[in-house]
């Protein structure tokens, strides 16, 4: 007789038994009992008895072969050969140098406070000329350096009136104050 063991570990020892004294009703009723197993006729189990198995699942169960499961999955073949030789590698190891231009070129633009464009298709650089909007007195524009004006050296009130209104025609011309 062989030496008596846990036959589901965990369950305590109304499951020791020894292999020469085990009972198959007896204990699929006493499991049935305790909430464990699942009754039935015993023997193998198909996918087609799984209730709860998608039929893509079930599929990929009665699969004769990896082919037949990728199929059923809807995964089918490749023919991809990744560049591992001299003339399946990418050209430039794989760099832009290698890249093509793009089959529709595409309109880069700046608009608000500074406008302009270009087109770039990949082939080229592409270089926007820029326009700054004209400042008014509602939004800031491009920032013009006005012409200088020397240090006032007005003695009376006329010649320092003189040197501002000069300042001002300066700053006039420069569009920094509108006219």
């Amino acid at each position: 007789m062989g030496e008596a063991k846990d036959y589901i570990p965990g369950l305590g020892s109304q499951f020791k038994i020894s292999p020469d004294e085990i009972d198959t009703g007896e204990l699929v009723e006493e499991l049935e009992e305790l909430g464990i197993g699942g009754g039935g006729e015993g023997g193998p189990i198909t996918a087609d008895q799984i209730t709860d198995a998608s039929a893509v699942g079930k599929s990929v169960l009665k699969a004769a072969d990896a082919a037949a499961a990728r199929s059923a999955i809807g995964a089918g073949t490749s023919s991809l050969t990744l560049g591992t030789t001299g003339s399946t590698a990418l050209a430039g190891n794989g760099t832009a140098a290698a890249a093509t231009k793009l089959a529709t070129a595409r309109t880069l633009a700046l608009t608000g406070g500074a406008t302009g464009s270009a087109t770039f298709d990949g082939s080229a650089n592409a270089s926007i000329s820029v326009t700054l909007a004209t400042a008014t007195t509602a939004a800031a524009g491009a920032v013009k350096q006005a012409v200088a004006q020397a240090d006032s050296s007005a003695t009376d009130a006329a010649g320092l009136a003189a040197d501002f209104n000069a300042l001002l025609a300066k700053l006039r011309t420069a569009g920094i104050l509108a006219p």
